[in-house]
């Protein structure tokens, strides 16, 4: 089950992101490109909000394989580029450190971080590693090193991802209301940047989540599968967070 975070709480977009929101969407979305999720579990505001398009979110992961040249100054521009940030030491997801001829990285699409070694500028090892002990483990044959965040101009929408995937929805009707007060909040900030005549930067990403609003409410007249079709006998869906679903959806259809 990949896991899609919402990225804003409310239709006011001058707080920033969440970075772990921004990271956990990212990897949610390369799970569903590669196959191995099933099933991608989000609230309704992760489906409005816009995402990299597919072949734009590939295009920017960097894969490093045993026997690569690069030059250190070029990987530290490339994971700078895709929102790493340098460490002494690299123990979390995101972050990466230099030590001579050793780069650490962890990105968020593998469990563990990764040790690569370098010869001059040929990568001659690569190994997981313990956050913790910093012992070397497992070798590696190459690493994807994924962007941590999305970029502010992506225009995609998340069933490009979910191809054949099938719609589930939850309390549509509530669904319903709540993306009526997200047009009103949204089209009033439009509106109020038309009337002053601004030249907002944030008006394009505005103007894609209406249309991510008018996507779902066409959903929702289609009269999607409820979640309760899949619960077992006696279980009531409803009234819990989302991600309290995560562990159980995957039993209720396998």
């Amino acid at each position: 089950v990949a896991y899609l975070p919402p990225l804003f709480e409310a239709p006011v977009l001058k707080i920033p992101p969440h970075p772990e929101a921004e990271v956990e969407r990212v990897k949610g979305l390369m799970r569903c490109l590669d196959g191995s999720a099933r099933i991608a579990l989000m609230e309704w505001k992760s489906f409005i909000t816009p995402v990299d398009e597919p072949l734009g979110l590939i295009d920017r992961i960097k894969q490093i394989k045993h026997g690569d040249e690069i030059t250190r100054d070029r990987l530290q521009d490339w994971l700078h580029a895709l929102g790493y940030m340098r460490q002494d030491l690299t123990t979390s997801p995101g972050e990466y450190s230099f030590r001579g001829a050793v780069v650490d990285i962890f990105s968020p699409y593998h469990d563990s971080p990764v040790r690569i070694e370098f010869e001059a500028d040929r990568v001659i090892s690569l190994r997981t590693f313990d956050p913790f002990t910093q012992l070397s483990r497992d070798p590696l044959a190459s690493i994807s090193v994924i962007p941590l965040h999305e970029r502010a101009s992506a225009h995609g929408n998340v069933m490009e991802y979910l191809p054949g995937f099938r719609v589930v929805v939850e309390e549509p009707d509530q669904i319903a209301g709540e993306l009526e007060q997200w047009r009103e909040g949204l089209q009033r900030q439009v509106d109020l940047a038309t009337d002053l005549d601004l030249d907002d930067a944030a008006s394009p990403h505005l103007a894609r989540l209406l249309e991510g609003i008018d996507r779902l409410e066409q959903i929702l007249r289609s009269r999607p599968l409820s979640l309760q079709t899949f619960a077992p006998a006696g279980f009531e869906t409803g009234m819990r967070p989302v991600r309290a679903y995560q562990g159980l959806i995957e039993e209720w259809v396998r």
